[in-house]
């Protein structure tokens, strides 16, 4: 806790926090933050003035059956513990809905893990590059002796063709087996 919300938790000044942290009253770690557990242990072992002020009119020097018991700050501290265990009981809520929410997604199929999608690229690949590779050894006899350069481009086209519908229906039947195998 810094040094201004540990005067607003003791409601005092924070030049009385930093008179107790120079006269070491309290104890602030290295990044300047107030040990408050520790802080409040030591101000009621040092007695005095824990309420700041010149006079010395604080809790110390008050009537010993006016002196106002600790009770207080032991709950805040324990208030404070209650607030750090409901934000990591609400962070592991939120974890446990984004990870619901994930598995929904992969079982409706919305998403997929990445291993998957590779696998599917490559099974659908594979074949494309197959049809497209023996389309050469196809078209090499049809076109043989063919001069007629408006014939060689439809015997093209025909093959290519040809080729893009064989790709389509392999991936087509992925699709489909994709589409069987969900939850």
């Amino acid at each position: 806790m810094t040094k201004a919300e540990f005067a607003r938790f003791r409601a005092v000044s924070r030049a009385a926090v930093s008179q107790w942290a120079a006269a070491g009253r309290i104890v602030v770690t290295a990044d300047g933050k107030v040990d408050v557990a520790a802080s409040v242990k030591k101000l009621a072992e040092t007695g005095g003035s824990s309420r700041g002020g010149k006079n010395g009119g604080g809790v110390a020097a008050a009537r010993p059956e006016e002196r106002p018991s600790f009770a207080g700050e032991r709950a805040a501290l324990n208030g404070a513990q209650d607030v750090t265990l409901m934000r990591a009981r609400t962070a592991q809520a939120a974890f446990a809905a984004k990870t619901s929410e994930l598995d929904y997604h992969e079982r409706t199929g919305a998403i997929m893990h990445r291993n998957r999608v590779e696998r599917a690229i490559a099974d659908c690949l594979v074949p494309s590059l197959a049809i497209l590779d023996a389309a050469s050894a196809r078209l090499a006899p049809r076109l043989v002796g063919q001069t007629d350069l408006r014939k060689i481009r439809e015997i093209i086209d025909d093959e290519l063709r040809s080729a893009c519908s064989e790709i389509a229906n392999a991936a087509d039947a992925l699709d489909a087996g994709a589409n069987g195998t969900r939850q």
